[in-house]
C-alpha cells in the first residue's frame, strides 16, 4: 500500500507540475497496484486523482465517469472526506452529459480496441486492423480492463456489452438458394 500511494502521490505532483505523460503513468501503475491488493478505498483515491488529470488535459466526459466510480465506492463506505472532494472536483465539469461511451472512460483509441474484442481476434490481429503495435494494443486493454474493473478479455466483453458500449452482434444475411425469393 505504500507503493501505491507514492504513486498517487507522485501522480498528483506531476500533475500540478503539467507533466501528464508521467502524471498518467504512476496514476495507472496505482491503479493497478490498488487492484493488485484489493484496496477500494485506494482505488477511489487514484480514480480521483485521475479524474483531475482528465479535467485538467480536457477529457471532461472522462473525469465525470471516474467521478462516478468515486461515488459509488465511498458512498456505502461513509467516507464524506473523500465525497466531498469529488463534489468539489464535479462541480468544476462542464454542465453537459456525458454520452454512453464516454461514461466508461474510455478513449476512442480504447473504443476502437474494445469494437474488435467480440471477433475474437488475436491482439497481434487486433494491433494489425488498428495499424499500431502490439504494445499499443495490449495497453489499451489493460486501461480498458481497468476502467471497466474486470480482468478477463471475456468479462471485458460482457461488461461492455452490459454498459451498452458495443454495437449488437451483425449477423451475416442467411444465405439464399436460387430461386428463393
Amino acid at each position: 500500500l505504500v507503493c501505491l500511494a507514492a504513486h498517487r502521490f507522485m501522480g498528483e505532483s506531476e500533475t500540478a507540475a503539467k507533466r501528464f505523460g508521467a502524471a498518467e503513468a504512476h496514476l495507472m501503475a496505482a491503479l493497478d497496484l490498488a487492484a493488485a491488493c484489493e484496496a477500494p478505498f485506494e482505488r477511489a483515491l487514484t480514480l480521483l486523482a485521475l479524474a483531475e488529470l482528465r479535467l485538467i488535459t480536457g477529457m471532461a466526459n472522462e473525469a465525470a465517469a471516474l467521478l462516478e466510480e468515486v461515488l459509488r465506492i465511498c458512498t456505502p463506505l461513509g467516507a464524506a472526506p473523500t465525497l466531498a472532494r469529488a463534489d468539489a472536483l464535479a462541480a468544476r465539469l462542464p454542465t453537459t452529459r456525458p454520452d454512453r461511451t464516454s461514461f466508461a472512460g474510455l478513449t476512442e483509441r480504447e473504443l476502437d480496441v474494445l469494437r474488435l474484442l467480440p471477433e475474437d481476434l488475436t491482439l497481434e490481429q487486433i494491433a494489425a486492423r488498428l495499424f499500431v503495435s502490439y504494445s499499443t494494443v495490449k495497453t489499451h486493454l489493460d486501461h480498458i480492463r481497468t476502467k471497466l474493473g474486470v480482468n478477463q478479455r471475456r468479462e471485458v466483453v460482457a461488461r461492455a456489452a452490459q454498459l451498452g458500449l458495443l454495437d449488437p452482434p451483425r449477423h451475416p444475411p442467411s444465405p439464399q438458394r436460387v430461386g428463393d425469393g
